[in-house]
């Protein structure tokens, strides 16, 4: 077994280019296909650190990072817990500390950048499932017994449930647990619904590292397949392309924190300003469409941008995440002579 240095996925054989990093979703480095090994990275002073977010939700991270550098997460629930995009690195301490959080029954990702070293992690824990998205299926590397497929909805344990949205992959998916953030609901979206750096905004992309976006209407898609997940909670995301920032505020008012946590702006007039986050963190999910919906664009990319907000803001009302826009009177913009529309 070896490990792309690029994007951290596991394959069988180190045989030409990684066909994740070749896709036009990833990349290549200028120097070519590098491969490395777990041996190697743990002679090389890699460790797997864990450490817990909230209640039965635990984060695990690789220093010095390991291919794309995801945030793995582990759920807790009393029927066992779920290994959420594994990263590209297992040690004996990491594998032991998450067994004494108590059994795995799942272990399963996003989409193909996040498979990291799932079938190294299911060995590891006692050959726990790895659940992989029937249409995204082809990008498995490194194919093995415990990989089984699953499309649509599927119930990982009561109150938490894997769904596949698609977007950045046609596969991606999110787990919605219910019993997250205190009772309001966790969304685990990693990147099918990337938290921004402003910490108050989401975005939805093709490739993340070659700024390709996504068409308004796969996002319409993604929209009609998320209707049926309701949350009042949080959202988490995996991907560390930013370096990682301490967990911010989940609490329903202004500069309310948590024991430990970072203090929230609320120097932003949005709503969402209350529900701040950062990459690989976590954000409340009534914060998704506060400054999504808050302004339309000009140009050829702006009405990608604006198609694209509309559509995921009319899902995330039939979601039942946000309330419906009460009709506005037809005043005009500040500074703009443009009527505003009802």
């Amino acid at each position: 077994m070896v490990i792309c240095e690029t994007c951290g996925v596991e394959h069988a054989h180190a045989e030409g280019v990684c066909a994740i990093c070749a896709d036009e979703r990833q990349w290549v480095p200028a120097g070519g296909q590098r491969w490395t090994t777990l041996d190697e990275l743990r002679a090389g002073g890699h460790r797997a650190q864990v450490r817990e977010v909230e209640p039965d939700l635990f984060a695990v991270t690789v220093e010095p990072k390991v291919g794309i550098g995801q945030t793995t997460y582990v759920v807790r629930t009393p029927a066992g817990n779920v290994l959420w995009d594994p990263v590209g690195y297992v040690d004996d301490a990491a594998a032991q500390r998450r067994g004494a959080l108590g059994t795995v029954i799942a272990i399963t990702a996003s989409h193909p950048h996040m498979y990291g070293a799932q079938v190294e992690w299911s060995r590891a824990l006692g050959g726990a499932p790895v659940l992989v998205s029937a249409v995204d299926q082809e990008w498995v590397a490194r194919p093995d017994p415990v990989i089984e497929t699953w499309d649509g909805r599927r119930e990982l344990a009561p109150g938490l449930t894997l769904i596949r949205l698609g977007g950045h992959f046609p596969g991606s998916a999110v787990i919605h647990w219910g019993a997250g953030a205190d009772g309001r609901g966790v969304l685990l979206s990693s990147d099918t619904i990337q938290a921004n750096p402003d910490r108050s905004s989401v975005t939805f992309m093709r490739s993340y590292p070659n700024r390709v976006p996504l068409s308004a209407g796969v996002v319409s898609g993604s929209r009609t397949r998320s209707a049926s997940s309701r949350s009042t909670g949080c959202m988490t995301t995996s991907t560390a392309r930013s370096p990682p920032a301490p967990r911010a505020s989940c609490a329903d008012r202004p500069r309310a924190t948590r024991a430990g946590s970072a203090a929230t702006s609320t120097r932003s007039r949005s709503p969402a300003s209350r529900h701040a986050a950062t990459p690989g963190h976590t954000v409340c999910a009534a914060a998704i469409g506060c400054r999504i919906g808050s302004r339309t664009r000009t140009g050829a990319m702006g009405r990608i941008w604006n198609a694209s907000r509309s559509a995921v803001l009319a899902g995330l009302v039939t979601a039942g995440v946000l309330a419906p826009r009460p009709p506005r009177r037809p005043d005009r913009y500040p500074g703009s002579t443009r009527p505003r529309s009802t």
